[in-house]
């Protein structure tokens, strides 16, 4: 189960609902408008034809009645079983995927504006490889001349009686040991604040703020708030990773400071900003 987690009244809530809210675009809208997230499949997926589930979740000022699904220009389910917390909305459907590329296109119905997100996936086996060159069948070398016949040798000349000599031992050749592969750096597919507007304050007064990541070759996920001391390490569950921030600043940390994902694992590191994060002196009241 994932978690989501948001202010309300001005104090921090957790809830928990069924889907994880996973597959972030980088950039999302954090001034209130519309926005419309496809959390899975990932983008440029390869699937197995068959029963595909799809899931999304979207946000906007007024209430969503429901989502919309479209795979290649054609509405193929709609939802409004609706999973709510606060202004955002979570939903799940069931897609019979054909072989073949398709374009998965989810919108809202009802709310404010008209927001749709896209994903390219792929259902089946990739395309055949190239074959491999069947070796030539004429021969790579001429055949050696037959060898003329020696002369016979004379009965008169009598060889000397002689030891045979020893063939010299060949020395081993080394052997090379093969280069090592070189190890996938990380790569960070998506990630965002958990919650907008993104805001914490100077005293710790239990405000919190969530970012989640869809990060792959991965060992360790950090949020880095830059401008401040403040790092924070992210827990995984597979290719997804969570991490919590508190209120607690120093007073000159006070404004708005960038975000920054940072993956690291065995191959490199690699790390991509989300947005800015803003630091208020004083708790609102209650």
């Amino acid at each position: 189960m994932g978690w989501v987690t948001t202010a309300v009244s001005g104090v921090a809530a957790t809830v928990g609902v069924t889907t994880l809210v996973f597959g972030l675009q980088s950039g999302a809208s954090g001034d209130g408008s519309a926005e419309v997230w496809i959390d899975g499949p990932l983008a440029e997926a390869q699937l197995v034809p068959g029963e595909i589930i799809v899931s999304a979740h979207a946000t906007a000022d007024d209430e969503i009645d429901g989502l919309v699904l479209s795979v290649d220009g054609e509405e193929v389910a709609t939802t409004t079983d609706l999973e709510r917390s606060g202004k955002l909305v979570y939903a799940t459907f069931e897609w019979e995927a054909p072989e073949g590329e398709h374009i998965l296109v989810v919108s809202q119905d009802g709310g404010d504006g008209a927001e749709s997100r896209e994903r390219l996936v792929y259902v089946g086996t990739p395309s055949d490889p190239v074959p491999v060159e069947k070796p030539s069948d004429k021969p790579s070398e001429k055949p050696s001349e037959k060898p003329s016949e020696s002369a016979t040798p004379s009965e008169s000349a009598t060889p000397s009686e002689s030891a045979t000599p020893t063939e010299p031992t060949p020395e081993p050749k080394p052997t090379q040991k093969p280069k090592p592969e070189p190890k996938p750096k990380p790569f960070i597919e998506a990630a965002d604040f958990e919650t907008y507007p993104p805001v914490l304050y100077a005293f710790n007064c239990g405000y919190t703020v969530g970012v989640q990541a869809e990060v792959i070759n991965a060992t360790s996920v950090t949020v880095i708030i830059n401008g401040t001391n403040k790092r924070f390490a992210m827990t995984a569950d597979g290719t997804r990773w969570y991490a919590l921030m508190p209120s607690g600043f120093d007073a000159d940390e006070v404004g708005d400071h960038t975000v920054t994902v940072k993956a690291t694992g065995p191959g490199g590191s690699s790390s991509i900003p989300i947005g800015t994060l803003t630091v208020k002196l004083n708790c609102p009241k209650d």
